[in-house]
């Protein structure tokens, strides 16, 4: 962790990010590595993120689909609180607390491989949704670490469960998203996000999405939902796996 920390405040310092908050932000980022290792351009991306929603007072929740062990839900909440103040935003996170479902046809070979270590083909659709072992964490050990961030605790709300049941069980309670960050990784967990979660995105809301180039399906998912809506986002790259949108621009 201490390589990790040290080697980010370096990359801060030579790009001169956040020169003044930036023991701070290394703060932060210690604590959402605490779990599960993420890179500076993720932490930094979310940052900004926060940032923008300050400049522009952008009204709604934050929410997070594909929390795993939360490192990046706790990044987004200690964010919050240090740009953002006593922020009275609710914070709503998912996740199956199952590990990974099974992959779709849409997502191929390499995402079949990656989860279940077989080619698609050899995957029944009715082991969809059994769960695997791939990005298992425990729902208790998560609300622990989320509640570990400080952020009031009544409002953080965390959902165990597939995204077709518990995303459209709870999106009336949601309203308005300022910021929805997606790490569905596969096709369909992506693409049944988008439908239910990305209509609540206020305007000038940030989406982000965590799988866009390292996952096909998640790239498909993404496509097609912004196509068949006749949407033409700006897909803002952040590195190899993450891209975001800035809704309205």
């Amino acid at each position: 962790m201490w390589r990790r920390t040290a080697n980010t405040k370096s990359i801060m310092s030579q790009l001169c990010l956040y020169p003044n908050e930036s023991k701070l932000i290394l703060e932060d980022y210690k604590y959402s590595i605490k779990n599960t290792h993420r890179s500076v351009l993720q932490i930094l991306n979310i940052e900004d993120a926060i940032k923008q929603i300050k400049a522009n007072n952008i009204e709604g929740s934050l929410v997070e689909a594909g929390m795993y062990t939360g490192g990046a839900s706790a990044y987004m909440l200690l964010s919050a609180s240090r740009n953002l103040g006593n922020t009275n935003r609710e914070y709503w996170g998912f996740d199956s607390f199952q590990g990974m479902p099974m992959p779709s046809p849409e997502d191929g070979d390499y995402a079949a491989m990656w989860v279940a270590g077989v080619n698609l083909s050899s995957i029944s659709e009715d082991s969809k949704y059994k769960g695997s072992r791939i990005n298992l964490a425990n729902i208790k050990d998560v609300k622990r670490y989320i509640e570990g961030t400080g952020y009031d605790a009544e409002r953080l709300h965390i959902v165990k469960g597939w995204f077709h049941e518990t995303l459209i069980q709870c999106a009336d309670n949601i309203g308005k998203i300022a910021l929805l960050r997606l790490d569905a990784d596969f096709y369909e967990p992506t693409r049944i996000s988008l439908e239910i979660l990305y209509p609540l995105l206020v305007d000038k809301g940030i989406l982000i999405i965590d799988d866009y180039g390292a996952f096909e399906g998640c790239k498909k998912a993404v496509d097609e939902y912004f196509e068949e809506a006749g949407i033409k986002p700006v897909l803002h790259y952040v590195d190899h796996s993450i891209r975001y949108v800035i809704k309205g621009e």
